[in-house]
């Protein structure tokens, strides 16, 4: 009987008993190879653990989640340990992994949810040394996914030659060592080149490879709402191809130098912050729209000396001889600005805004995001020289997801996460908070930024078209409550223009891919309109369910859907941020 088969399940015809012979010699065949896949320190909520059991089930034939700790250490020859060492805090550790579908170095290349992967040494027999895996015994090694290994090392403070290098965070993890300083259980939402800009509503890491690593081997990826550039770069380190567009050049500035830190050397980046010099000379002034907010305060001479030191900052960005660096450089100044002024909507449908200006010095903003960009660059450089590779081609264009520039059937997957639902997202100049970063980069000049938050998806700004072209019940059921009610009648009409475009996003997605294409698209499941004194709920929309329809009206089928928790509760914030908050993976296909 193959070990952990239990008897009952060896009878003639049951589902683990291998076949009789036809000369009637029964034969058994050797216990299936075991490993031992520990979930990240930093997993906290169930529905993490669902989405790490899902990725795992592409790579195994079959998966035990680990309740009895010494019973799961005698079956993989390890010691316990190996098991509860930087595990998840009052939770199991893991999962046994059976019958391996493919090289180790295959699943710790694709993993998302898991820090460490314990196997036999004879997955490694003749296998050349490298840094991310570490021989413990004669009994087991300790190999470390890519993705953790980039979380954890992005923590630790530069030291010396910098951040410490897989090949250490090997040894520290399969020793059991205290010097992790409980960093495998801080957040990682945004690890290594993530963290270079600051943006709203980003688009998880963990969950676009746990997405990404559901696609078919080579497929050619397309996000036409790249965002932050997040499914570009998890594509990239895991050899995908992919193209990212954007109708916000800002979006496509961020998303380029963010690739651009990923094949720069840490070296050619310290080089070119030392051509930069002193930040002096240069020009600019601040978009209409934040000027009033300094006129209002009768603080003009506070306006002209952030003029003058936004201007100094891109102008010593202008010295830098190397374009590459150059366009990393901008956007780590333009992340500084974002930091420095920091824009809240008012959420009430109108353009208005609060203008808040962090006390840190824009000088000191502009150092240490310098600073975190080295690192960046030190931690990239050990990834790829410990787990060596290519990084898949990615290319970023402005453009419309609306109307793409490419010939139909050009891709092979789609993986994006467009713009949330206006009417409760209070996001309702999407380009305000972004204007000054936008014109000091030269992306847009005000005019130009008056054009593009009326083109931008989800804009409250945007005109919708009159009703010709049918949507699904539910979104005229949400337009008419909206325009009924006197404090979101504001939000009605870009409600349907959002859905409106949105319908046509699908429909060229669909004309984007081959037959028998993936598209997955990350929305927001649910949103939620309460009475803004007493937090009783007034109104639900199911925005799965509505994209759902919209997929299948535009010519897609839905294959799977899957709903993953995500910690954004806040005590402080308004009633809906204090709910759980989930978002739903639609995965859809082109027949």
């Amino acid at each position: 009987r193959p070990q952990g088969v239990a008897p009952t399940d060896c009878r003639r015809g049951g589902p683990r008993c291998p076949p009789a012979r036809p000369d009637g010699i029964d034969t058994f065949p050797m216990a299936p190879t075991v490993h031992f896949l520990k979930l990240r320190g930093n997993l906290s909520l169930a529905g993490d653990v669902s989405l790490a059991e899902r990725e795992l089930a592409r790579h195994y034939r079959d998966l035990e989640p680990v309740e009895d700790v010494a019973a799961a250490a005698r079956r993989c020859g390890l010691p316990e340990s190996a098991i509860v060492a930087h595990s998840r805090p009052g939770a199991f550790p893991g999962f046994l992994g059976i019958g391996p579908r493919g090289s180790v170095e295959t699943i710790c290349r694709s993993l998302a949810c898991f820090q460490e992967v314990w196997v036999p040494p004879s997955e490694f027999q003749g296998a050349e040394r490298a840094p991310w895996w570490q021989s413990i015994s004669d009994s087991a090694v300790c190999a470390l996914p890519l993705l953790a290994s980039g979380e954890m090392l992005g923590h630790w403070p530069a030291a010396g030659a910098g951040p410490m290098g897989v090949e250490s965070l090997a040894g520290m993890l399969s020793s059991g060592a205290s010097g992790l300083r409980r960093a495998h259980l801080r957040p990682s939402a945004a690890p290594h080149v993530h963290g270079l800009h600051k943006y709203k509503a980003r688009f998880f890491p963990r969950l676009a490879r746990v997405l990404l690593g559901s696609l078919p081997d080579n497929s050619r990826v397309l996000d036409p709402f790249v965002g932050s550039g997040t499914t570009c770069v998890e594509a990239s380190w895991m050899g995908l191809d992919s193209v990212g567009v954007d109708i916000d050049p800002l979006s496509c500035a961020i998303s380029q130098a963010k690739l651009e830190l990923m094949a720069l050397a840490p070296e050619a980046l310290v080089a070119g912050i030392e051509e930069m010099g002193e930040p002096e000379g240069g020009e600019f002034h601040m978009p209409e729209v934040m000027a009033r907010k300094f006129h209002r305060r009768r603080a003009q001479d506070e306006q002209v000396a952030y003029e003058e030191q936004i201007a100094g900052w891109m102008n010593a960005a202008r010295r830098i001889r190397n374009p590459r660096v150059q366009r990393v450089v901008e956007i780590v100044i333009s992340d500084a600005i974002a930091r420095k002024f920091n824009v809240r909507m008012m959420g009430t449908g109108v353009p208005r805004f609060a203008l808040e200006i962090r006390r840190s010095k824009l000088d000191s903003l502009v150092r240490a995001g310098l600073e975190r960009a080295v690192d960046a660059a030190r931690v990239v450089g050990s990834l790829r020289r410990a787990y060596g590779g290519s990084l898949g081609a990615t290319e970023v264009r402005m453009g419309n997801a609306t109307d793409l520039p490419f010939a139909d059937a050009s891709f092979d997957a789609i993986l994006t996460s467009p713009p949330y639902l206006p009417a409760s997202s209070g996001r309702e100049n999407y380009l305000t908070g972004k204007c000054l970063s936008m014109m000091a980069l030269g992306l847009l000049d005000e005019a130009g930024l008056a054009r593009a938050e009326q083109a931008s998806v989800g804009s409250m700004t945007a005109s919708a078209r009159d009703r010709h072209d049918p949507l699904p019940d539910g979104v005229y059921d949400l337009v008419d409550w909206l325009a009924a009610d006197e404090l979101r009648a504001i939000k009605s009409e870009p409600t349907l223009a959002y859905y409106q475009v949105l319908r046509d996003a699908l429909r060229e997605s669909l004309r984007m891919l081959r037959p028998g294409g993936t598209g997955i698209w990350v929305i927001g499941r649910e949103s939620v309109f309460y009475n803004f004194k007493t937090r009783e709920v007034r109104y639900r929309v199911a925005c799965d369910d509505l994209f759902q329809e919209l997929a299948q009206e535009a010519g897609f089928s839905v294959v799977d859907r899957v709903d993953v928790e995500l910690d954004k509760r806040n005590r402080n914030a308004r009633p809906r941020s204090r709910d759980a908050y989930f978002e739903t993976a639609l995965v859809l296909e082109k027949a």
